[in-house]
């Protein structure tokens, strides 16, 4: 949105020169176009070099020696590149002129309304002067939104938030649902391979406990071979010869 210039015309010096106290200068109406024309040219421009467009002039404010316009234009039903802005204004009784002209030469798409339907371009035109009469401004009502129009907006805003928020819920409940088959299958594997486990700790601890109890028996035979019924002397000590 930079590089835009804005100059007043030869004929919008001409109305505030003759613009007196307690008298009004109306700003009457604005339009966009396409096209540009060398900066020292500009004062000399009576229209746009190729009108495009209306512009709706939305608001207004009073700022130390100017007013401050706020501009608006919609899709048009055919694309262009906007170069110019212009504002005409009059005085009380007087014939229409272009009082001031705004350019950016390297311009900016506008998109038709085909392509774009809810294109909205805002400008905001700040015009100096330092006359001290009263200015009033052509408001297009049209463009301005009514309360029926904002009551529109939120109720549609509002549809398409509980949209949202129920894809969101249905999705979560499709996850959470999703999280608890898994919990049950991993609750399942568990189960399993605690049941698996108890099985083979059990047949290890069988076949323990049947090696034990071999083993006990085994001991128990040698011991009663080697302890049981012994009435003499097991020993014999043998001596071959004593000599020295």
């Amino acid at each position: 949105m930079a590089n835009w210039e804005g100059i007043l015309t030869d004929a919008g010096t001409q109305l505030l020169q003759a613009w007196v106290d307690h008298t009004s200068l109306r700003i009457t109406s604005a339009a966009a176009g396409e096209g540009s024309v060398d900066t020292g040219l500009l004062p000399s421009q009576t229209a746009l070099v190729s009108r495009k467009q209306p512009v709706s002039l939305i608001g207004s404010e009073p700022v130390e020696d100017g007013i401050r316009l706020k501009l608006r234009l919609t899709a048009p039903e055919i694309a262009y590149v906007l170069q110019q802005i212009g504002v005409w204004a009059q005085l009380e009784g007087g014939e229409e002129k272009l009082l001031a002209v705004f350019q950016n030469r390297r311009g900016y798409f506008i998109p038709d309304k085909a392509a774009s339907p809810d294109f909205v371009f805002t400008f905001y035109a700040l015009i100096s002067c330092s006359n001290s009469g009263n200015w009033t401004v052509n408001l297009d009502v049209s463009a301005l939104a009514s309360q029926k129009d904002i009551w529109e907006a939120a109720d549609k805003l509002e549809e398409q938030m509980q949209t949202h928020i129920q894809a969101v819920e249905e999705k979560w409940d499709d996850s959470l649902h999703a999280l608890g088959e898994d919990v049950d299958a991993l609750r399942a594997d568990l189960d399993s391979l605690s049941g698996q486990i108890s099985t083979e700790v059990g047949e290890s601890l069988a076949e323990l406990t049947g090696r034990v109890a071999m083993n006990e028996s085994k001991i128990a035979t040698l011991w009663d071979a080697i302890f049981t019924n012994i009435t003499g002397n097991p020993f014999t000590v043998a001596f071959s010869s004593l000599s020295g």
